[in-house]
């Protein structure tokens, strides 16, 4: 029986633990090839360690599969841009992302500081949307969509993201005889109005 994901790139977020983890060795297992980003912080947000990513990277590889870990902060566009990057740079291009990656805040809002409510925002929605975005260039590069998926609790969303908008992006469109390699791509893509 052939792999449903043989070959592909996929990029995990909050890869190291829980549901993140079993869609890397999932994935894994499907025959993709698989970035398993993790800070490796606690259910809170709190500290940091890259060591359960590289352990379910250990995990992919001793099924046979492809790897890396990366430990940027996907809540910043900079720590998103070097996960795509690390992707593009090691697998050659990127098929889609599952944006898994979130905290706990054990709170009702009525005792919820503002503090806590902004790192919930800024891993759950800035951590979304921070690798989201740079996937259209990708496929403009590639000449097809790329895949999202997003886990919100235990429900996933998922779409696919369209290189087709009304929005007209920065970056020249590839001419088709002379199409720029994966690598040369700018990851700094932004929507003009």
């Amino acid at each position: 029986m052939a792999k449903l994901c043989a070959g592909r790139v996929v990029v995990v977020t909050g890869a190291g633990r829980g549901i993140g983890r079993e869609h890397a060795l999932s994935l894994a297992r499907h025959g993709a090839h698989v970035v398993v980003n993790d800070l490796g912080a606690g259910v809170d947000g709190s500290g940091g360690d890259v060591s359960p990513a590289n352990q379910v990277v250990a995990e992919i590889e001793a099924m046979g599969g492809k790897a890396i870990s990366n430990g940027d902060d996907i809540s910043s566009f900079d720590g998103a841009e070097r996960l795509i990057k690390a992707a593009v740079d090691t697998f050659g291009d990127l098929h889609g992302v599952v944006n898994n990656a979130g905290i706990l805040r054990d709170r009702m809002m009525a005792n919820m500081s503002e503090l806590e409510w902004d790192s919930v925002i800024k891993v759950h929605l800035k951590g979304t949307f921070a690798p989201s975005h740079l996937l259209p260039p990708i496929g403009v590069i590639n000449q097809r969509p790329a895949s999202l998926s997003m886990a919100a609790s235990s429900t996933p969303l998922r779409c696919r993201v369209s290189t087709a908008t009304s929005a007209k992006p920065t970056m020249e469109q590839p001419k088709p005889a002379s199409q720029p390699s994966l690598s040369s791509l700018p990851l700094s893509w932004r929507v003009t109005e």
